[in-house]
């Protein structure tokens, strides 16, 4: 049993998107860059990506064979020891080092849904995809109160929050081959895949409304329109156009939104205007 399996349960490249998310918020906020707070909501996730493959173990030997549990590198009992490892840091370092108490309000909702979405709050639909997405906005405000100035990271939160319900969406309809069998109720499993694949083109439509809003605030500058325009913009216009019609096309789309989200994210955090 390596590290490199341990850590992959948490899904490291994920772990700096978010950490990136929160950092981008705390500049645009006019907070200090790389403050040890903005990796709390990292942890959190770290928690939630472990618990969820301990318990979703039955299906991903279908839809993800190579990850650490189904490959047989890494046992469930090992998954959620790290799984509580992490969330337990995360708390560790909000005592430590936030300056708003509504950060441990932040911290504690943030957990308490983790917990409660492998396996009750995935197999409940449309609800599943929109607790990631709530969280994944939420990873922007919380670096925005950080900083003196957090209304300027709303605009970037909805953002945020719109390409990620749209890219959990893909995942649903990528997961469906296993997620059925495995008595999983995701949303295209409860109501087939039309609803989830019309959801993810609205997300994808209301992110490319949202991409020019934080510029037009006058929150981000040239790096955040260049890296927007270049990157993400063509790839909402695709999702939204091109809605995946099977399980292939369902991950391309979802790494797609990827890294649209991710170049959103980088734009912010290189782009944001002095406050």
């Amino acid at each position: 049993m390596s590290a490199l399996s341990r850590l992959s349960i948490v899904r490291p490249l994920n772990l700096v998107a978010l950490w990136g998310a929160a950092e981008a918020g705390a500049r645009l906020a006019g907070g200090p860059t790389l403050a040890p707070a903005s990796f709390a909501p990292a942890l959190a996730a770290a928690f939630g990506y472990a618990r969820n493959d301990a318990v979703d173990a039955a299906a991903d030997r279908i839809n993800r064979p190579d990850r650490p549990i189904p490959s047989g590198t890494l046992t469930a009992g090992w998954a959620h020891a790290v799984a509580w490892i992490c969330l337990a840091l995360g708390a560790a370092l909000t005592l430590s080092q936030v300056p708003r108490a509504g950060h441990l309000a932040l911290y504690a909702f943030a957990a308490l849904s983790l917990y409660l979405y492998s396996p009750w709050l995935k197999n409940r639909g449309a609800l599943g995809p929109a607790v990631v997405a709530l969280l994944g906005g939420l990873a922007v405000l919380w670096g925005g109160w950080i900083g003196p100035h957090p209304g300027r990271s709303v605009a970037a939160a909805g953002l945020a929050s719109a390409v990620t319900f749209a890219r959990e969406c893909a995942k649903d309809l990528e997961d469906v081959e296993g997620d059925a069998p495995a008595g999983k109720g995701t949303w295209p499993v409860r109501a087939g895949e039309g609803p989830p694949r019309f959801a993810l083109r609205l997300a994808s439509g209301v992110g490319l409304l949202l991409i020019p809003v934080p510029w037009m605030l006058g929150d981000a500058g040239p790096w955040y329109v260049g890296l927007s325009l270049a990157v993400a913009a063509p790839i909402l216009i695709w999702c939204d156009a091109l809605p995946p019609r099977d399980a292939v096309a369902a991950r391309c789309t979802a790494r797609a939104l990827k890294v649209a989200l991710t170049a959103g994210i980088a734009g912010l955090w290189l782009g944001a205007t002095p406050v």
